[in-house]
């Protein structure tokens, strides 16, 4: 059984945010507490941020997901902590996807996870172990559930990423027990910012030629 704590850069981050005014880091964090981090006509993502000069983006803790106006909160940190870190959401439909990180000793380790708003249940979709930051790039979410992300598999310093591309149907990532991305793609000169989605189909560069597939 993993022991889930905080990564890092997340507690790097927090101690940053906590010091006093009078200390120069102090002014380079910025916080907020208990506030709407992503909401649709659906669904309100609620939770807490802080964002610090030089480091990749914000990033979100204690975060939860429900139905609007007045449903039941979702927690998405799924072991009943704050010890995963969340630093990407999406909200499409009544459906969230988001990466969150976290470490275990020296080992460190990202995945990639999507929430049914209505019901709490949450899907693990993709789960690597990596070496180097940003082991997952862009993704894109449907709203009925369908999702599609890319993802290196960089296990080692030093070693030379192999990319991914990867889809997840609603139909086999939420309709039954054995989750199935399937990999669509795979290669060393796919642009990880590169997806798109336009209606159902998913698009991507992989060197200079843009490469498609469906996503239903």
């Amino acid at each position: 059984m993993r022991t889930w704590t905080r990564s890092a850069a997340a507690v790097a981050l927090l101690a940053a945010a906590t010091l006093t005014p009078s200390s120069p880091a102090a002014a380079a964090c910025r916080e907020a507490d208990d506030v709407v981090l992503a909401s649709n006509a659906h669904v309100r993502v609620v939770g807490d941020w802080i964002e610090c000069d030089g480091e990749p983006g914000r990033s979100y803790f204690g975060v939860s997901a429900g139905l609007r106006p007045d449903g039941p909160m979702h927690s998405l940190d799924y072991l009943g902590d704050d010890a995963v870190e969340i630093h990407s959401l999406r909200v499409r439909g009544r459906y969230v996807a988001y990466v969150s990180d976290w470490q275990e000793g020296e080992e460190e380790a990202a995945e990639f996870s999507l929430i049914n708003a209505r019901t709490g249940a949450i899907h693990r979709l993709d789960f690597t172990s990596y070496a180097t930051a940003n082991a997952f790039g862009s993704f894109v979410l449907k709203p009925n559930g369908s999702t599609a992300w890319i993802v290196t598999d960089v296990t080692a310093a030093g070693d030379e990423p192999r990319i991914h591309v990867k889809r997840c149907p609603r139909a086999s990532c939420l309709r039954t027990r054995a989750q199935r991305p399937a990999t669509v793609d795979s290669g060393r000169r796919i642009r990880m910012s590169s997806l798109r989605l336009r209606g159902s189909t998913i698009s991507w560069l992989d060197g200079d030629t843009r490469r498609r597939s469906t996503l239903r």
